[in-house]
């Protein structure tokens, strides 16, 4: 019996590898067309995505799209492109892009609620950077905050006060506040108060203010310095001089014109 079996394994043997092979042989034969349309899809896609990219950036550069917008704008045609290059792939390969599909879906989901704020923030720094509503340089108020925009980024927008603070209001933030822009493509206005008495000659008043603006430097000739009545009482009267300035003066000159005012009111007699 032991000698039976030992002169039939060597058979058995031979005919399991032979069994074992041709299975092998068959599933390679089947999978090597798809291996071979997978390569070619990849190859393929490799090529559009460079082009895609590289074209996406040009267009880009010549659009009215605020720069900083571009490297999102690209990021997000990077991802896409390669999202459906591994689809592709996948279904060329025979395996189903439900499931890789499902568990992109979960991840984006899951990683959209633990980032709700910052997601928030980004869309605003989307919207604002779209708006134009004002740029680095310009002299704004943003709610309660004034000041020189410093930096506009996807997640907030820093200011720089007169006191040479930084303040940093999150995007969010940003898009519900109110909004002043004091600038322009010519410069920053500025509007600055001054009392005097009810008896002063007015005349005198805006004489004295407006050669305390010639003797300032950063001040714009055109448009030219207005001062005009804002209000009054019996006993004062409130004048608004209106004044352009040089964008970067805008946060220094107040304190400039003041002074001067001051002086020039005081060397015409008038009580301020």
């Amino acid at each position: 019996m032991n000698q039976l079996f030992v002169t039939m394994a060597p058979e058995i043997y031979m005919i399991v590898d032979q069994s074992v092979a041709a299975n092998l042989k068959d599933k390679i034969n089947n999978y090597y067309p798809r291996v071979i349309s997978a390569a070619i899809i990849l190859i393929v896609g490799y090529l559009i995505y460079r082009l895609l990219v590289g074209q996406t950036g040009k267009i880009l550069r010549k659009t009215q799209i605020n720069p900083l917008l571009h490297s999102i704008i690209k990021q997000l045609v990077r991802i896409a492109l390669i999202l459906v290059i591994i689809i592709a792939v996948a279904d060329a390969l025979g395996i189903s892009a439900a499931p890789l599909t499902a568990i992109l879906g979960s991840g984006g989901l899951a990683l959209s609620l633990a980032a709700k704020d910052s997601m928030s923030d980004v869309a605003a720094g989307i919207v604002i950077l779209s708006n134009h509503a004002f740029t680095v340089g310009d002299h704004v108020d943003i709610g309660a905050n004034s000041g020189l925009v410093g930096k506009i980024t996807l997640t907030y927008v820093q200011l720089e006060t007169s006191e040479r603070n930084k303040i940093y209001i999150p995007n969010s933030s940003v898009a519900k506040a109110s909004i002043i822009n004091h600038s322009n493509d010519v410069g920053s206005l500025l509007n600055l108060k001054y009392t005097i008495g009810a008896k002063d000659e007015l005349e005198r008043a805006y004489k004295a203010i407006l050669k305390a603006v010639t003797r300032c430097g950063g001040i714009l000739k055109e448009p030219g310095p207005e001062v005009a009545v804002e209000s009054f009482t019996a006993a004062a009267v409130n004048l608004s001089l209106k004044v352009w300035v040089e964008r970067e003066e805008a946060l220094r000159l107040p304190y400039a014109i003041n002074e001067l005012v001051k002086q020039e009111l005081d060397a015409a007699g008038i009580n301020c």
